[in-house]
């Protein structure tokens, strides 16, 4: 790469930063014309791949992992960074839209090679007209990737569908070579690591926040292959005389050699047990018997490291790697504290014990119900968070002190959270605004904020919302024992038990201002 046929060259690297503008042309003006296809970039990749099957099965899983650990920073960004964008993206013009898609697609390519490559496998994914033409189709794609379980990151990245892609991976599933199969497997990872950093790196211009730093590993063997791998050099030097003229043609490989040890010279060695760089003057120590038995760089930062990573590094040490144990041996890093993805209060978000499960059966929470969550699984003995009133400020924990009472609505609580179950949604919001109706709060405590709050992160009209609560408040009104619906199933005597631990107007109605 990035030549992946004889007739053509792709868009440089270094011209993504130097030149935008004309690096997108080119770029459109090649997917445009239909030659990048799956057979051409597979066919590139294995031709000019110099280190062997086993290398190859290594940087699957260093890929696997890490773009696992990209999808989730991504999904915390977005999730806090949502509203705000949202808002903004949707009332900015289309030359600022793509002003920042440009930026976010140039920056991510310019880091190295394969990410530059990476473009011609996106398909229709990363186009700059696409992204930015319509507000709507940037925060639609946005969200449709985003993870559905944030509590921790993924053991598996999630994969994004591509037709022609799909078809033509099924096709070497079935008949390819084994180093066709596991190339094939890269690319498609590869793919979807740089729509994930596109989309993360476009939408932080936008907003004006700093843009991640890529870190980019040294490879082993010495500097990325020169743009010219594979291909006999008396037949790239008449194709690009045939192109370019033969002063020009001089030039461009004096570009290229010069750009390639630039990005060379800023590749860094990274511990393989935590995100730690080597630093100027250090040297990682590499495990040994992959380094004798395999030619196989495994470097740790520390002797600790290493003996904490070993019961993942085992799978693989001193061993030839297939699929299953490239896979089995591809674990996120663990982050140290202080390194997670940060809110922009800067608080930092860590991977979390889950205190509220993940979704299922198909339900997609939204941005706002994603921060509530993380908020829930970040401080476990808050049973719920509400927005009591208009301003930002005006928010209010909700913490059940008698705990059969709050186990029975954290059931129901769990199933709105799980499920988007309406009926679920409804019985939590009554039950808030009932207790806060009768401790006589609800002048304190704006009803009607709680219920706007809820309706925003279930996506559901507020009115039906409203109409629902209103409907469990006469059937509690008709109870025996004075239990809302959520609590329909408690026992009688720990209903009595929370009842006697304050007064409570059992008789007073809700009414929602609208």
């Amino acid at each position: 790469m990035p030549v992946v046929a004889m007739s053509f060259e792709l868009p440089k690297t270094q011209h993504a930063l130097a030149a935008p503008e004309k690096w997108n042309q080119d770029w459109e003006t090649l997917l445009k014309k239909g030659l990048i296809t799956p057979r051409v970039c597979l066919s590139d990749l294995t031709n000019t791949w110099r280190l062997g099957i086993d290398e190859m099965y290594h940087s699957y899983s260093v890929l696997h992992s890490s773009t696992c650990e990209i999808q989730y920073r991504v999904g915390v960004r977005a999730m806090h960074y949502y509203e705000r964008l949202e808002t903004a993206w949707m009332n900015s013009t289309r030359q600022e839209r793509r002003k920042h898609v440009l930026i976010g697609m140039s920056t991510v390519c310019s880091k190295a090679r394969n990410l530059n490559d990476a473009r011609g496998y996106c398909g229709d994914y990363v186009r700059l007209e696409k992204l930015s033409r319509e507000p709507a189709t940037f925060l639609d794609f946005l969200k449709t990737l985003i993870l559905d379980d944030l509590s921790k990151v993924p053991g598996t990245p999630r994969y994004i569908p591509h037709a022609e892609w799909d078809r033509y991976s099924a096709k070497i599933e079935k008949s390819g070579t084994e180093m066709e199969k596991i190339c094939m497997r890269y690319l498609i990872i590869l793919r979807t690591k740089l729509i994930y950093m596109v989309l993360e790196f476009s939408f932080l211009s936008f907003l004006g926040e700093p843009l991640p730093e890529l870190t980019v590993l040294k490879q082993r063997g010495g500097p990325e292959p020169d743009d010219t791998a594979g291909i006999p050099l008396e037949v790239l030097k008449k194709m690009r005389e045939l192109n370019l003229g033969k002063q020009q043609s001089k030039k461009v490989i004096k570009e290229d050699k010069i750009a390639q040890k630039a990005r060379a010279s800023k590749r860094e060695v990274i511990c393989t047990g935590c995100p730690k760089m080597q630093g100027p003057g250090e040297s990682f120590q590499q495990c040994q018997r992959c380094k004798e038995r395999m030619d196989r760089d495994i470097p740790y930062c520390s002797r600790e490291c290493q003996v904490n990573h070993w019961k993942h590094h085992k799978i693989i040490c001193g061993k030839p790697m297939n699929l299953e144990t490239a896979i089995a041996s591809a674990i996120p890093k663990v982050t140290p504290p202080g390194q997670e993805p940060s809110s922009p209060n800067g608080e930092a978000d860590g991977a979390l014990s889950p205190n509220v499960p993940p979704p299922k059966d198909g339900f997609k929470r939204s941005f706002a119900l994603m921060k509530h969550v993380q908020y829930l699984n970040k401080y476990p003995k808050v049973d719920l968070v509400v927005r009591t009133g208009p301003a930002s400020a005006n928010v209010t924990q909700i913490d059940i002190p008698y705990p059969p009472v709050q186990s029975m609505f954290r059931i129901v609580r769990d199933a709105a959270m799980t499920t988007g179950s309406l009926i679920a949604v409804a019985m939590v919001c009554h039950y808030v605004a009932w207790f806060f109706v009768a401790k006589g709060m609800e002048g304190t405590y704006d009803i009607d904020c709680i219920a706007e709050q809820m309706a925003k992160e279930w996506e559901t009209p507020v009115e039906e919302l409203k109409r629902t609560v209103l409907e469990l408040h006469e059937v509690y009104l008709e109870e025996p024992y004075n239990r809302p619906p959520i609590m329909s199933t408690l026992d009688p005597r720990h209903w009595a038990a929370f009842l006697a631990a304050g007064p409570l107007d059992m008789e007073k109605r809700i009414v929602f201002k609208d």
